[in-house]
């Protein structure tokens, strides 16, 4: 047997060696490391999906939908001022229809409208012929009312005389008596001829009363006639100076009315159609030629016309599909609707300059044109769209994902300090 001169045997000093470092163990709990790993998973979802979803920024733009074949623009015939406007986008129009009415344009050195200025003076002869004809009517009244007083006084002091020459002819039918009985005492000597004489003088003398009444009768009817046909006279006098006072002021009315008809145009439409568009305001001034409404006369084929900034309109080209939202209809129970572009303008238009038929626009904007993917609305109810109808309209302006999103702040700040 041999001897052994290790300390220690070789296999146990090859497994200490072995064993230097120990044997880890791991006692994590076993919910810990689900909840570890459901992190991670979901992290990793997370930023999946932020790279994956597309975001699409837009830009809202307000506009009105016009019939395809165009607006027919009815225009001032003559330089004037728009008195009022009758009609209202949307609204439907016959032939014939007043549209607008105009006043005339043509002004004085001061200011004011020459045939205003006419009618004025025109008015105020008019009110001074109804002055004179009423003074011409107090002035037969009072003439009438004298006439009157005076032919009565006279009809009093004629049945004055009359009773009178009824007095005197009863005391000449008693002197006459008297004078036959004492002619007949006279032819019986029973008394003298001087007392004859006497009573003769007397019934002579009421004779020549008598007559002298009769005079004074017939001289007062004949002031009465004349004094009646003096009245009569004065009444037709005034039927004619009424009567010319009446005709001068029928000419006045009528060259009013002239007037009034050449200051005032009324502008009609020349056939049937809906208003898609007002032009002016009451209270402007226009001039001859210059469109003052326009009317779609075929109103079913329509498009959209969208109003845009400058700032978005680098961003659009023919074919870009749109989003329209009618006002007219609330899009949680309608929807949006698509439409595509078709015509871009190329020059803006300053509401400044130009009457756009969308309202609150208040920077230069240029014009597009879009057709409807359908004319109609559909929800609880089915509509048909009219021209005239105004929507808002939402337009890409740029497509990224969701995380270039939120590093978009950054980039830009990274792109201002290079």
């Amino acid at each position: 047997m041999t001897e052994r001169t290790e300390l220690f045997r070789p296999e146990i000093l090859q497994r200490r060696i072995d064993n230097r470092f120990g044997t880890p163990l791991y006692q994590q709990h076993s919910l810990l490391r689900g909840s570890v790993l459901l992190c991670i998973l979901l992290v990793i979802v997370l930023l999946t999906l932020l790279v994956i979803t597309p975001y699409k920024e837009t830009e809202p733009a307000r506009g009105v939908l016009v019939s395809r074949q165009g607006a027919h623009k009815v225009v001032a015939p003559v330089t004037a001022v728009v008195q009022h406007i009758d009609v209202q986008p949307g609204e439907s129009v016959r032939k014939g229809q007043v549209l607008a009415t105009l006043l005339s344009a043509t002004f004085t050195a001061d200011g004011s409208r020459v045939e205003q200025q006419q009618i004025k003076q025109l008015d105020e002869q008019q009110h001074l012929l109804q002055q004179q004809l009423a003074l011409q009517s107090e002035l037969l009244e009072q003439h009438h009312q004298q006439l009157r007083a005076a032919i009565d006084e006279l009809e009093i002091a004629r049945d004055l005389i009359d009773g009178e020459a009824q007095l005197l002819q009863q005391q000449l039918q008693l002197k006459t008596t008297n004078l036959a009985a004492m002619q007949a005492l006279q032819r019986s000597s029973a008394i003298s001829k001087s007392q004859l004489e006497y009573a003769k003088v007397e019934q002579l003398d009421f004779q020549l009363r008598v007559q002298n009444a009769e005079q004074r009768r017939q001289a007062l009817a004949v002031q009465q006639n004349s004094q009646q046909a003096q009245l009569d006279n004065l009444a037709l006098e005034f039927s004619e100076t009424r009567l010319q006072l009446r005709k001068e002021l029928q000419q006045v009315q009528l060259t009013i009315e002239q007037l009034e008809l050449q200051s005032h145009l009324a502008v009609v439409a020349e056939a049937d159609g809906i208003v898609s568009a007002l032009a002016v305001a009451n209270g402007e001034s226009v001039r001859a030629s210059q469109p003052l409404v326009y009317i779609d006369s075929d109103p079913d084929q329509l498009e959209a016309t969208l109003f845009v900034s400058s700032s978005v309109i680098g961003q659009m080209f023919p074919g870009q599909e749109l989003l329209l939202n009618y006002d007219a209809f609330n899009s949680q129970f309608y929807g949006r609707y698509r439409a595509t572009v078709t015509h871009i303008d190329k020059a803006s238009l300053d509401p400044r300059e130009h009457l756009l038929p969308v309202p609150g626009i208040q920077e230069p904007v240029f014009s597009i044109k879009a057709t409807l993917a359908q004319s109609y609305v559909e929800g609880p109810d089915i509509y048909r769209l009219q021209a005239g109808m105004l929507f808002s309209a939402d337009i890409v302006t740029a497509e990224m994902s969701l995380m270039a999103l939120i590093f978009k702040p950054v980039m830009q700040l990274r792109a201002r300090l290079v």
